[in-house]
């Protein structure tokens, strides 16, 4: 069976999850309780490229997880902001929207070796990876259908006073909220 990810109205059907089980799960009419850039940083932790700030002992391996704003401490953050989807209009059969969400994903480095070497591994994982890939957050279920990322932007130091360097992966993704 084809499956829009984008078809919000409630149906059922049964594919492979994204830790490779199948299941039955039904597709919830209606927004997103979480912010994409949440959904993503969450699954970023999920991955364990990160840690909430709620997990975070301070270790200086440890990557910290933030959402649409970077703390000042530590040196190794990775932020997601929500940016700009692409929509692709509507669908002739039922008139249901289509589109995708945007987010940027910035890394934040005390060295440029170690935040390329993260920002490659996260894009690697998450082209390769993830497809149908549930995660729960909250209460709330979301599928993530797929991701398409571009490539890695080594933007610089964080400022002109600073040591610290920034990388950006954008990308584009089919979220929906699931019950399960």
């Amino acid at each position: 069976m084809s499956i829009d990810p984008n078809h919000f109205g409630v149906t059922s059907f049964a594919f492979p999850i994204g830790t490779g089980e199948s299941g039955n799960v039904t597709v919830i009419d209606g927004e997103l309780i979480h912010s994409p850039a949440d959904i993503i940083r969450h699954l970023l932790v999920e991955l364990n490229f990160a840690v909430l700030p709620s997990d975070w002992v301070g270790s200086k391996t440890d990557w910290l997880g933030s959402c649409n704003e970077t703390p000042d401490n530590p040196d190794r953050v990775i932020t997601t902001f929500d940016s700009a989807g692409d929509s692709f209009g509507y669908t002739q059969v039922d008139g249901n929207q289509s589109n995708s969400y945007g987010v940027q994903i910035q890394i934040r480095s005390d060295t440029f070796p170690i935040g390329w070497r993260q920002a490659n591994s996260i894009n690697s994982t998450l082209m390769k990876e993830v497809y149908d890939y549930n995660i729960t957050i909250e209460e709330n279920s979301y599928r993530i259908h797929s991701i398409t990322a571009g490539d890695i932007l080594p933007v610089g130091n964080e400022s002109p006073q600073s040591r610290r360097l920034l990388f950006t992966i954008n990308l584009t993704t089919f979220i929906a909220r699931i019950s399960t």
